[in-house]
């Protein structure tokens, strides 16, 4: 004969059901918590060189801070306001026109730099001496700021390399337009080779047989160029802009290091404007501000890219 079974009681099975829920969330808290002891090591670190520079550095914005005689009291936005809206005061100006210098620069590197480097990528791509034309783009990206700008600085001066051999008499570093475009070619030879591997990478990871296929149908150089290998390189092409662009807003080394800011002050940079007030002026509280500024303003371009990229993806 069959054993009749028992039906649980609703006390044995409310008893169950609470036993259950603390075995899971004893099984939840060892599977997160032991990826919360692997955070707190950066975690640390974060709040230590990040968060803390961050917050000390703003609240020194806040006041009137300079470094002979320290804190002077708290002015609350009152710097914001004399360098955002205040045309009675040097800061006014400084900011403004080392923003105007800034975005000059950035409005003719920013697409020269992403356009020969595309050039040279794809260009590369199609060579079979790939392997030695990559590292020989790449070399000047290896060497620092100073490096650089003392090769270049050395070829532009007078009497230099290119009006030495030229038989020319131009002060490229004093004078306007010359010491931009000295800034100009120094940043392209420095960078491009940078941006060029980062679109090779891209290039070569589009299928041959896309352009095969194109190539059968008719299409010439420029054409697949134009419908197969931009709309696929879309993406790094994106990751080019944006990288490229807040790079190009950092502009501090060559200025300082190969027209020092000049002619007068035509090609000092918002970074630089913000070292001069430092280590010139040792005034960290506007320092401090103005760098939150700029901080905003890459923010809001960062934001501003990303959405058009993402709607022409």
């Amino acid at each position: 004969m069959a054993r009749a079974s028992i039906p649980d009681s609703p006390t044995i099975g409310a008893r169950r059901g609470e036993a259950v829920q603390r075995r899971s969330r004893g099984n939840k808290f060892r599977d997160y918590g032991g990826s919360l002891l692997f955070l707190i090591p950066f975690l640390i670190f974060w709040l230590a060189f990040v968060f803390y520079p961050l917050a000390y550095s703003f609240n020194t914005s806040l006041h009137r801070w300079s470094a002979l005689s320290g804190d002077e009291g708290f002015v609350g936005f009152r710097n914001y306001h004399n360098i955002l809206f205040n045309p009675d005061s040097a800061l006014y100006s400084n900011f403004w026109s080392g923003m105007a210098h800034t975005a000059l620069f950035v409005v003719i590197t920013v697409p020269s730099l992403v356009v020969l480097a595309l050039v040279v990528a794809i260009l590369v791509a199609d060579s079979p001496w790939r392997n030695f034309f990559r590292p020989v783009f790449y070399i000047p990206a290896v060497l620092s700021v100073t490096v650089a700008c003392a090769v270049w600085r050395w070829i532009f001066q007078d009497p230099g390399l290119i009006n030495t051999y030229l038989g020319l008499h131009v002060n490229w570093l004093e004078t306007e337009p010359w010491a931009w475009l000295t800034l100009i070619i120094t940043t392209l030879w420095w960078t491009v080779g940078l941006n060029m591997v980062i679109l090779l990478a891209g290039v070569l990871e589009i299928p041959r047989d896309y352009h095969e296929a194109a190539m059968i149908d008719g299409a010439t150089w420029f054409q697949r160029v134009r419908s197969i290998t931009l709309p696929i390189l879309s993406p790094v092409l994106g990751f080019v802009v944006i990288t490229q662009t807040l790079a190009s807003f950092g502009l501090f080394g060559q200025p300082q290091l190969i027209t020092r800011g000049g002619p007068g002050d035509d090609t000092t940079s918002i970074v630089y404007r913000i070292f001069n007030e430092v280590y010139l002026g040792n005034n960290y509280a506007t320092a401090s501000a103005m760098t939150f500024l700029l901080g905003l303003v890459l923010v809001l371009i960062s934001i501003v890219q990303l959405r058009f990229l993402r709607r022409q993806a």
